[in-house]
């Protein structure tokens, strides 16, 4: 998972909403509604993203349901709020980095819609295929009909951009911060503020 951290100064929001903040005798309850809006909104960007198809037009992982589902309020105090983002999974499409075989001497990269999500072996059995390596060409082929195609590419590593998308911009994130800062201190008793 990953922590973001909102933090709130005068650079940020306006003056009086920060004089507010200081003299508000329930801060906990501030830091738990918009820790919320905050949950709230990276969930709908994560779901919004699963929407579109992958780029292979294969059968879908859900990778970014399943960083909506990791998503989630962790901690409320009266300094401050944590709200996880995703899994770990999530880190490379944030910050993008190189990817490196753990277990096996090389990646092993889907070249075709039925290979994606797949080991090897899993492919094999699915496919009905037995896979095998051509001198020279750093991928495995498979027999299809009279003549061959590569169903994985083999690398030695893999280099992921970040998506600039990863995460909502974060003006979308501070305006709703602030609505429902706002929100919460219209419904605030008399005394609210000491």
């Amino acid at each position: 998972m990953i922590g973001l951290s909102i933090r709130v100064d005068e650079g940020t929001v306006p003056r009086f909403v920060l004089g507010i903040e200081r003299q508000l005798k329930d801060r906990r309850g501030l830091h738990a509604v918009m820790a919320s809006r905050l949950s709230d909104d990276l969930q709908k960007h994560f779901r919004a993203k699963d929407a579109f198809p992958n780029r292979m037009a294969a059968p879908k992982s859900h990778f970014w349901n399943q960083q909506a589902a990791d998503t989630e309020v962790l901690e409320v105090t009266d300094s401050g709020a944590t709200v996880a983002a995703g899994n770990k999974d999530f880190r490379l499409q944030l910050f993008g980095g190189t990817v490196v075989p753990i277990a096996a001497r090389c990646l092993t990269i889907p070249l075709i819609a039925g290979a994606r999500g797949r080991r090897v072996k899993d492919y094999e059995l699915f496919s009905g295929h037995r896979l095998f390596k051509v001198k020279g060409r750093n991928a495995l082929f498979e027999k299809d009909g009279d003549g061959v195609r590569a169903v994985y590419a083999l690398a030695k590593s893999a280099t992921i951009q970040a998506d600039p998308n990863a995460l909502p911009p974060a003006g979308e994130l501070a305006k709703g911060l602030l609505e429902e800062a706002d929100d919460f201190l219209k419904k605030l008793p008399e005394g609210g503020v000491s």
